[in-house]
């Protein structure tokens, strides 16, 4: 720039990926770049509209406009990363908790649903009573849970991972497994228990057998498990959807000035110095953001970094559908007395023509149940989950047979009387490779990506694909890549 001063020429830094991480990455990059009081042009690359999984719907039903959310539909204040972010993006005000009751959640048994046992949190009780009161184990199983206490610890100083399963296996027996442990982690990671690694995704349990030589009851001082269950209490959401988040952060960064780019990136290329991203056209920037699933991230980095590339394809991936349906509630025989219900693996019905294509449900949720504004008066908004980890046909599954699946699964699993009301009112969203598995390995493939990346300053990953699946985990990934690459960036 001819005339201008080294210190008013602008640093510029690309972020590919416009979803929660990316928009996360972009802002801290827009405050960094004040509390040093150096220029920066912020590049944010996506071809789809901001957000990514945070995805709403607005519509008018039976008269009355409802949020109507085809991805996740909150998230917890603690740890506070996306709270702060909503903060600084003027959404304090917006957002509201839980309704009251009846919080808790609901197991599928093969006949009924039977309650989660209060204070059973994820893989273990915090409260033995509850528990053992559950129709849902049987007395041997009971008298195995019983036992946990006194199991041995794992091999001491063993660095081979477990898996959830196993660990749950060896604990508590096979069919706190099947019958609670395993559909509760996979209504978060749509994964398989088998594959999944314990310390990459519930490191809290394998601390707690190494500290205390158990994982059942309440940890001394309270703790995580004292609270008696799931936190419900702290899960929030902005009144009109997830989906507000990225448009009110669209705001906050058009406002800062960032280029917001609806195109495709089809590279990321080290220069000497800086680096090169080719969308339209090749530009070049001092540093590089990837707030991209960890494929989508291979495949920009491939030419220059094969390593790390294929590091990053090893990283696996699960599809679902969510199909969001209403429903009077004159047609729905059960009583929807808790927030959403899972389904066990072993008695998801996966043959015949529907179940071949993986359309069984893993997880149905209670959208209306859980947040005002959901549902008309007299009605009632479930979203149900079909596929996951293993059934990736799912997704290109036909409109007719996804209804015809949800159909079926519905009136299962809660009673339903489908009406064609309720099939033109669908809402169907498939999320293609869109949930990460953090299966066996993943922290050593964690590990090996970091040091494949310690020696290429200027370069950060962000997303869910390597520390955390939720949004304040994508949302802290993403300012730390923001902090990462802005140190890294060269004087002017």
């Amino acid at each position: 720039m001819i005339g201008a001063s080294a210190e008013t020429v602008p640093l510029r830094v690309a972020v590919v990926g416009a979803g929660v991480s990316g928009l996360a990455a972009a802002m801290r990059l827009v405050d960094l770049g004040k509390e040093w009081q150096r220029p920066v042009a912020i590049t944010l690359f996506d071809p789809q509209p901001p957000g990514g999984a945070c995805r709403t719907l607005i519509e008018e039903h039976a008269g009355e406009s409802i949020v109507r959310e085809m991805g996740p539909d909150s998230f917890l204040s603690r740890p506070p990363h996306l709270t702060r972010f909503c903060e600084r993006i003027g959404l304090t005000d917006d957002l509201i908790g839980t309704n009251p009751s009846p919080r808790g959640a609901l197991v599928w048994t093969g006949d009924r649903t039977e309650r989660v046992p209060e204070g059973f949190t994820l893989l273990a009780p915090s409260r033995w009573g509850p528990t053992l009161r559950s129709p849902t184990l049987t007395a041997r199983h009971k008298l195995r849970l019983l036992t946990e206490p006194w199991r041995s610890r794992g091999p001491s100083g063993s660095e081979e991972d477990e898996s959830i399963a196993a660990f749950v296996r060896r604990r508590l027996g096979q069919g706190v497994l099947e019958r609670l442990a395993q559909p509760l982690a996979a209504g978060i990671y749509a994964g398989d228990a088998e594959k999944l690694s314990l310390a990459a995704c519930l490191p809290q349990f394998a601390a707690d057998e190494r500290t205390r030589g158990r994982i059942t009851g309440k940890k001394p001082g309270g703790g995580a498990k004292a609270d008696g269950g799931a936190r419900y209490s702290l899960f929030v959401t902005p009144r009109s959807g997830v989906g507000s988040i990225a448009s009110a952060a669209t705001t906050a960064l058009s406002a800062a000035g960032v280029d917001l780019r609806r195109e495709s990136v089809a590279s990321v290329r080290q220069l000497q110095p800086g680096w090169q991203v080719s969308a339209k056209s090749d530009e070049q920037f001092d540093a590089v953001v990837v707030a991209a699933p960890a494929r989508v991230a291979a495949e920009l980095l491939r030419g220059e970094f094969s390593r790390l590339s294929s590091v990053l394809e090893e990283i696996e991936y699960s599809s679902s559908l969510i199909v969001n349906t209403l429903h009077r509630e004159a047609d729905v025989r059960h009583p929807l007395d808790a927030f959403g219900l899972v389904i066990p693996e072993r008695l998801r019905p996966d043959h015949g023509r529907l179940g071949g294509a993986g359309l069984s449900a893993f997880a149905v949720s209670f959208a209306s149940r859980k947040f005002p504004g959901r549902a008309p008066a007299g009605w009632v908004q479930l979203r149900t989950f079909l596929g996951g980890v293993n059934r990736s046909g799912c997704v290109t599954a036909d409109r007719k047979d996804v209804l015809a699946a949800t159909r079926e699964e519905l009136t299962r699993l809660l009673g339903v009387s489908w009406s064609d009301e309720t099939a033109d009112s669908a809402r169907i969203t498939r999320w293609d490779r869109a949930m990460p598995q953090y299966n066996l390995g993943h922290l050593d493939r964690v590990a090996a990506i970091r040091d494949l990346m310690s020696d290429v300053p200027g370069l950060a990953l962000a997303g869910n694909s390597l520390h955390g699946v939720g949004l304040p985990a994508a949302t802290k990934g993403g300012t730390d890549a923001a902090e990462r690459v802005f140190t890294a960036l060269p004087p002017r």
